[in-house]
C-alpha cells in the first residue's frame, strides 16, 4: 500500500535544537507533497509556538495541519492522539507514518498500528520502529 499520510511529532522530529531544519528535511517534504502525501504535526508545545518554529525553518507550508496533544487532555504518549489525527488526515492507519525522537511517541502510535520512523542514532531506544533514520537525506535517495 501506497503511504496516504504522515504525522511529525513536532518540532523534535524535523529540527534540532536550535531550530534548523534536519538534513534532508525539506527535500524529503517537497517530495511527500507532490505525491500526494498529507502531512499532519503533533507537539506538546503552544500552537503558535510551534507555528512560529515552523515557519522561521520555511516549513509550515508543508503540513495541513497542528494538533496539540493537550488540547485533548493528553499527551504525545496517548495513542488516541494518534488516532485522531488519522481521522483528521482521512487516511489508512497502515497507510500512515509517524516519525518522532520520542520512543514514548512510538509506543503509543503503534497501538494505533501506524508504520513508525524512529529519527535518531541507531541503537537509541527506538524498539518499536519500523525503520530508524539519522536524518532525511536517505528517504529521498534511490539505490
Amino acid at each position: 500500500m501506497r503511504l496516504q499520510g504522515a504525522i511529525f511529532q513536532l518540532p523534535d522530529a524535523l529540527l534540532d535544537a536550535a531550530g534548523v531544519p534536519r538534513s534532508g528535511v525539506k527535500e524529503f517534504l517537497s517530495v511527500m507533497k507532490m505525491e500526494g502525501v498529507w502531512m499532519y504535526g503533533v507537539t506538546d508545545q503552544s500552537l503558535e509556538e510551534c507555528r512560529r518554529a515552523l515557519e522561521g525553518a520555511g516549513l509550515a507550508s508543508y503540513f495541513r495541519g497542528l494538533m496539540q496533544a493537550q488540547e485533548h487532555g493528553t499527551g504525545l504518549d496517548d495513542p488516541q492522539v494518534y488516532y485522531k489525527v488519522v481521522k483528521r488526515l482521512r487516511t489508512a492507519p497502515r497507510a500512515t507514518a509517524v516519525f518522532t525522537t520520542d520512543p514514548a511517541v512510538l509506543h503509543a502510535a503503534k497501538e494505533e498500528h501506524l508504520y513508525l520512523v524512529y529519527v535518531g542514532r541507531p541503537g537509541e531506544d527506538e524498539g518499536a520502529a519500523h525503520q530508524v533514520i539519522s536524518d532525511y537525506t536517505d528517504m529521498t535517495q534511490s539505490t
